[in-house]
């Protein structure tokens, strides 16, 4: 019975057609097991997934926590409180809530690194530090899942808020030169007013030279990295590494996204030099972390 069974499915694989009638038969007959066929419970920023999501149905508080963070997000878009001018001004065809789904799964991971890299502080202060801050989207995930946990920060946000430094950028990257010309950091400001009661550092003007204008804090739990470039990127992460705490936490945008091969690569060079003192994984959605191991 085994063998003919194995022998079913060998064939049913092999096939085109017969996985296609296969499919069909689930569907009909027993749609929990094939429907991610046909509609997958996440799909968007390179990835898809008929598994459970965090956002589904959940009673865990963690997921639930999340979930009411990312739709208080949605409210603020909605009546104009948060102005996502990145979508408007690159992607004007798309719509943004659409977008903003799409994006569930980045933020995410934004929401639950930034819990992992807290677990083993001791100070107080948690100290958010993050390069590429563009409208303040991803800093607002991270700064919530700080407050659900009821700690203190104080938050370093390093960005340009105008184009890019075409004198650092490889030929692949020169694509992007002009992408931001449309940031305002009076926006971002006006976005993240809703954080009061703790501190948030606006750090204007390009990396590295931006670095030697601005006090970095002398401990740092969570490094985001957002910044398109892979001389920017190095730069960052030679300029905070030594003050990454133990278990402190590393996160990359860009790391496996198709167009950065030239930021993959730095990467893992610079990774590849200090092997033993952090460990590194990637997520499916081009994402990627690395945790100081002192």
């Amino acid at each position: 019975m085994k063998k003919i069974k194995l022998f079913i499915i060998e064939s049913i694989h092999k096939y085109v057609f017969l996985e296609f009638i296969y499919r069909l038969y689930l569907q009909i007959f027993f749609p929990k097991k094939i429907s991610h066929v046909f509609k997958p419970r996440f799909s968007g920023w390179g990835m898809a997934t008929s598994n459970y999501v965090p956002w589904d149905i959940n009673k865990n508080i963690f997921f639930k926590e999340f979930i009411r963070v990312d739709e208080e997000l949605s409210s603020l878009v909605k009546t104009n409180n948060f102005a996502l001018s990145q979508f408007q001004y690159m992607f004007p065809n798309k719509n943004t809530f659409t977008f903003l789904n799409d994006l569930r799964w980045r933020h995410y991971i934004v929401y639950t690194s930034v819990s992992l890299a807290i677990k083993k502080t001791i100070n107080e202060n948690v100290n958010l530090v993050e390069c590429g801050v563009c409208d303040g989207l991803t800093i607002y995930y991270a700064l919530k899942s700080i407050i659900f946990q009821k700690r203190k920060y104080n938050a370093y946000l390093y960005d340009a808020w105008t184009g890019m430094d075409n004198s650092i950028l490889s030929d692949s990257e020169k694509r992007f030169e002009d992408e931001y010309n449309f940031l305002e950091l009076k926006k971002t400001k006006e976005n993240l007013s809703i954080f009061t009661g703790d501190s948030i550092y606006f750090n204007k003007g390009f990396i590295p030279e931006s670095f030697a204008k601005y006090k970095k804090p002398e401990k740092i739990n969570w490094l985001h990295i957002d910044l398109n470039s892979f001389k920017a990127t190095i730069n960052t992460l030679d300029h905070f590494w030594p003050e990454i705490e133990d278990g402190g936490v590393v996160l990359f945008d860009d790391y496996a996204l198709i167009g950065y091969e030239d930021t993959k690569k730095a990467i893992d060079e610079w990774i590849n030099e200090k092997v033993g003192e952090l460990t590194f994984f990637q997520y499916p959605t081009g994402q990627a972390i690395i945790i100081k191991v002192i």
